[in-house]
């Protein structure tokens, strides 16, 4: 087993609290509006101790290094694609306060590889890049 397959495993056995077997390695593309968002390999995992019965995990590439993604197969996330739209939605979601006063963000509106989440106060505009987690306000 590679080091990276190795790193991805064990974060999937801290997630789902037990032993996994490495199943399968899936290539997964995601698109949005005709635009390649996130590809990658997605490594599919039986889990010893269901439930779950599987597991997804992958790295992504930071400014901190690699970071390792896991989902566990539950519904939504029945397939490889389940599970990146998953982890996709839920990385565009993670900071909903506005840097300006604490205020919440809430879903404006999306173009080809972005979502863009704006103040309920002050108007200020998140522009979140959904192919590297960057966000940019405006």
């Amino acid at each position: 087993m590679n080091k990276l397959l190795e790193m991805i495993q064990r974060t999937v056995e801290a997630t789902v609290e037990g032993p996994v077997t490495h199943r399968e390695s899936v290539p997964v593309v995601e698109t949005f509006r005709g635009q390649t968002i996130w590809e990658g390999i997605v490594e599919v995992f039986d889990v010893a101790t269901p439930p779950p019965a599987v597991a997804y995990g992958w790295a992504v590439e930071s400014d901190k290094g690699p970071q390792y993604v896991t989902v566990k197969g539950e519904p939504p996330a029945a397939s490889p694609l389940a599970a990146v739209r998953v982890w996709l939605v839920s990385e565009a979601r993670k900071d909903k306060k506005c840097p300006q006063g604490g205020h919440e963000f809430a879903f404006f509106d999306s173009f080809p590889g972005f979502e863009i989440f704006e103040c309920s106060k002050c108007k200020l505009r998140k522009f979140v890049d959904l192919k590297t987690g960057k966000e940019t306000f405006e």
